[in-house]
C-alpha cells in the first residue's frame, strides 16, 4: 500500500477513536439519546480498521473473507495481539 494512502487510513482511525470522548461524562439517557452517533463511530472504525487489515494482510498474499476473519488473520500473523483482534472481530459481526 503506498504510504500516502496508510498515512491517510491511520490518521481517519486516529480520529474516530477521538470522537466518543465527547460522551465520556455523558448520563446513560444522553448515551441512549445519542446511540445512533456512537454505533455510527463504532462501525466506522471497525470497518476502517478492517479496510486497512486487508490491504495489509493482501500484500502478505492472505486473503480476509470477512470483518472478523481479518481481525483473526491479522493476529495470527502477528499484525494485532489475539485479545484485541477477538474483540474487535466480534464487533465487526455485530454491525
Amino acid at each position: 500500500m503506498p504510504r500516502d494512502v496508510l498515512v491517510r487510513k491511520l490518521a481517519f482511525l486516529r480520529r474516530l477513536l477521538h470522537d466518543p470522548a465527547a460522551f465520556e461524562h455523558a448520563t446513560s439517557d444522553e448515551v441512549a439519546t445519542h446511540h445512533y452517533t456512537l454505533e455510527g463511530i463504532f462501525e466506522l472504525l471497525v470497518g476502517a480498521a478492517s479496510d486497512l487489515l486487508f490491504h495489509v494482510l493482501s500484500e502478505q498474499g492472505i486473503t480476509a473473507s470477512s470483518y472478523r476473519d481479518s481481525f483473526r488473520l491479522a493476529a495470527e500473523h502477528g499484525l494485532l495481539p489475539a485479545d484485541l483482534a477477538g474483540q474487535w472481530g466480534e464487533a465487526g459481526d455485530a454491525s
